[in-house]
């Protein structure tokens, strides 16, 4: 046999060498592969049921503290409606008291019977006013929603209370409530007013439409507007044009003094307009100027109303001395 006979046969050899090697470490990583996979999905499994417990548990923890969490509050909310509800029969009771007694009933009535009052305030002076015979709310959704298109932003809506007292032969007034605050000793209407006034809003800076116990219940349905054929809510548009010359006045009293004058003077011609001879706003007494307003919203609020530049260059304005181009 030749040198390059015995090189190829070594070369052969070492092929068949390397062949098997191969083949043997593909087999040693194949089973490797194969094991780390299990180990890699079994750990997987492992993390997954201990995550699986942690949530479980983690969820009953959050189940039971809301649980407990809401069993507190549910006592809470039923200690303090028996603590409301005490207050409530305390100021009631105080109240019929002073009435036994001729007493007045005057100031801040939660002062007296605490603070848990103030979250069934509503409730409480209601039935004060069903006590003392006067009852006082502020305007509701829809009142607000007839008033708008009307005064715009120029009325205080939120300063705005409707109270069950009315005037002579049952007719609507409206007063500033710092003039209230000053008469209460003079007419003895307001006491009861005073008390209410104590539970639902302060006085100083509200106005009070005093409309009667039927129109209070609705101003939107009042015999007034039957009455004059006006359509609903007219009544309430007359006596929010008092408010708006109050809030808009320089002197919130002043309008009460040239209606009371007026009156006195012309009577009942102290609220009519002469719609042929139409004259500057200001030319006009504050009766007037509730006529112009309240019939121009009667009579449909149309833009193309001779009333209208008045609503336009004045009352939506808050301009009592402003230019009404005519």
């Amino acid at each position: 046999m030749g040198l390059f006979s015995h090189i190829g046969h070594f070369f052969k050899d070492v092929g068949h060498t390397v062949s098997h090697a191969a083949h043997d470490v593909g087999h040693a990583v194949e089973h490797a592969a194969k094991d780390v996979g299990h180990a890699v999905s079994h750990a997987a499994h492992d993390v997954g049921h201990a995550v699986d417990h942690a949530a479980h548990s983690v969820g009953h923890f959050i189940s039971h503290t809301a649980h407990d969490v809401g069993h507190s509050l549910s006592h809470f909310a039923h200690d303090m409606g028996h603590t409301v509800e005490h207050a409530a029969k305390d100021a009631i009771h105080g109240i019929r008291r002073a009435i036994a007694q001729g007493g007045k009933i005057l100031g801040k009535i939660e002062h007296v019977v605490g603070a848990p009052l103030r979250f069934v305030v509503g409730g409480i002076a209601h039935a004060i006013g069903d006590l003392i015979g006067v009852h006082m709310r502020t305007l509701s959704a829809q009142e607000r929603a007839v008033l708008f298109p009307v005064f715009g932003s120029s009325l205080p809506y939120d300063r705005i209370l409707l109270t069950s007292i009315s005037g002579k032969d049952g007719r609507a007034f409206t007063v500033p409530g710092s003039m209230v605050l000053s008469i209460s000793a003079l007419i003895p209407v307001f006491g009861p007013v005073l008390a209410l006034a104590g539970l639902i809003e302060h006085l100083h800076d509200k106005f009070l439409i005093n409309v009667g116990k039927a129109a209070y219940q609705n101003m939107l349905v009042t015999q007034y507007d039957a009455d004059f054929n006006e359509l609903a809510g007219s009544e309430l548009v007359h006596e929010s044009t008092h408010v708006w010359q109050g809030y808009n006045g320089a002197f919130s009293w002043g309008y009460v003094f040239n209606s009371l004058y007026y009156q006195a003077k012309c009577g009942s011609k102290a609220y009519d307009v002469d719609e042929t001879k139409l004259k500057q706003w200001d030319d006009y007494n504050v009766e007037q100027q509730g006529t112009v307003v309240e019939h121009w919203y009667s009579r449909g609020s149309n833009v193309m109303d001779k009333l209208y530049p008045f609503v336009r260059d004045n009352v939506r304005k808050g301009n009592p001395s402003a230019h009404t181009n005519l």
